[in-house]
C-alpha cells in the first residue's frame, strides 16, 4: 500500500501536463525448483485535474479500502 500527499498548486495544468508516471515496477520470480517463472510489470500514473474541473464519480474498491484501514489500524497501534 502506498499513500501519497500532493500539495495544492495554483498552476493551471495544460493537457500535456496532466498525466505523471510516479512508479514503474517489475517483479520476477520462480518456484524453488526453478521450473515455473514469471515476470510482471506495472506502473502507477496520476491523472491530475485543475480545481475547477468536473470529475466522474469514482467507484471505491472494497479490497483496497480494507487494506487501507488495516494499515491505518496498524499505524495507530504503533
Amino acid at each position: 500500500m502506498l499513500e501519497l500527499e500532493i500539495p495544492a498548486s495554483e498552476i493551471k495544468l495544460e493537457d500535456m501536463q496532466r498525466t505523471h508516471c510516479v512508479l514503474d515496477i517489475e517483479v520476477s520470480a520462480e518456484d524453488n525448483k526453478g521450473e515455473k517463472a514469471f515476470r510482471r510489470t506495472a506502473n502507477l500514473k496520476l491523472h491530475l485535474l485543475n480545481e475547477d474541473e468536473q470529475m466522474n464519480e469514482i467507484e471505491e474498491d472494497g479490497e483496497v479500502m480494507e487494506n487501507f484501514f488495516r494499515v491505518q489500524g496498524a499505524e495507530a497501534i504503533e
